[in-house]
């Protein structure tokens, strides 16, 4: 099981500010994936995973989520429709240098750690993602045609850039 580091870099006309508060909010950075769907949360009190509204201690670093891939269409069930492999994803964890997220599917066969770190430049911001990936499986291959890291890649490039770069900047409503 040899460790797999992907470097990611771009630049978007956000305020930093902006851009580590939607990192930050572990609902708004897993909806950006576009494959991670949370299922439930930790609860400290029944140390399990819980629906948000079961929890009476919710731990929002701490998830269950489903892993989604594959394409095709919704109502056709046999072929290429959307895959899911359940796992969980722990974050934002911070650190000096930013933030990470950790991810591991149930079977523990492919964990991930993304690093992410966003600097202020003139017209916006910054922000560097590194993703560690150790896979002891061909699941995805077999499965999808593609690798874990492609898959980190696609969610990366083809959903958190546009999304951190194209989503509005809210203004408050009060």
């Amino acid at each position: 099981m040899i460790p797999l580091i992907e470097n990611f870099e771009f630049t978007v006309n956000v305020p930093r500010e902006t851009v580590m508060s939607r990192f930050t909010n572990p609902f708004f950075f897993v909806g950006s994936l576009g494959h991670v769907a949370i299922l439930e949360l930790y609860d400290e009190s029944s140390q399990n995973f819980v629906m948000p509204s079961q929890a009476t201690s919710p731990n929002f670093t701490k998830f269950h989520v489903a892993y989604l891939f594959g394409a095709g269409k919704a109502w056709i069930k046999i072929g290429n429709g959307v895959k899911t492999k359940e796992g969980f994803l722990e974050g934002p964890i911070y650190s000096p240098l930013g933030i990470s997220y950790r991810g591991e599917l149930l079977d523990h066969e492919t964990k991930f750690e993304m690093d992410i770190s966003v600097n202020k430049m003139n017209a916006g911001s910054l922000v560097k993602i590194m993703v560690n990936i150790t896979s002891s499986s061909n699941f995805w291959l077999k499965a999808s045609g593609f690798n874990f890291s492609e898959f980190m890649e696609h969610m990366i490039k083809g959903h958190v850039v546009p999304i951190m770069s194209g989503y509005p900047v809210s203004k408050s409503m009060c």
